[in-house]
């Protein structure tokens, strides 16, 4: 992320003609995660793993990793000390309690928040505990009392994940549209190769 990049969705939007009524930034809403996931563990919704490479693993063959089932008073120690940075990065990562057998892999357990030690964030330098996307999304769509989502098709097992954790909040989900992807031919789609092609001089 670059600094840049916020005012560049403002002008798209502005050329879109599209005006809005309140700009969100979801890294100053740490505080707010934070406490949805403190209310989380203390509901036994969610646990602090440590297991490492060896959770997917387990995740893989079904079966619960060790941290899964310790109590919740553990779980909350352990909550304590990933706010307190007192976890490397990769040392530990919180997750959403699913279903173990659920068909698709992606959806059991799925992290909810991780470490960064030296994170590159334009607005926030010296936070090291991050929400990931379905997290930190799923919450604001909830708060923000979003009623439709619009989502692309390769978010669809968004939806799957984010449900888990409405039913431990006890919310409703919001309508989902499904798009499907945009192609055009000879055309470059994907942002991460327009911006190398840019740099290499392909692209102007």
């Amino acid at each position: 992320p670059e600094k840049r990049f916020y005012s560049w969705v403002e002008e798209d939007l502005k050329w879109l003609g599209i005006k809005w009524n309140q700009k969100v930034f979801a890294s100053k809403r740490l505080k707010i995660y934070y406490d949805y996931a403190k209310k989380l563990v203390a509901s036994d919704g969610a646990y602090v793993c440590t297991c490492g490479d060896e959770w997917k693993k387990m995740r893989d063959a079904n079966v619960a990793c060790p941290c899964r089932n310790l109590p919740v008073d553990e779980q909350q120690k352990r909550w304590k000390k990933m706010l307190n940075n007192r976890y490397k990065e990769g040392k530990a990562v919180l997750r959403i309690k699913t279903f173990l057998e659920a068909a698709n892999p992606a959806v059991r357990d799925w992290p909810a928040m991780r470490i960064v030690n030296k994170p590159k964030h334009p607005l926030v330098k010296r936070k090291k505990l991050w929400p990931l996307f379905n997290f930190a999304s799923a919450i604001d769509d909830h708060l923000l009392e979003v009623t439709h989502i619009l989502r692309g098709q390769e978010h669809a097992t968004n939806e799957e994940k984010q449900k888990y954790l409405y039913r431990h909040f006890g919310w409703g989900y919001p309508k989902v549209i499904i798009l499907g992807r945009v192609l055009t031919p000879q055309m470059v789609l994907s942002k991460s190769l327009i911006r190398k092609g840019i740099e290499e001089r392909k692209f102007s």
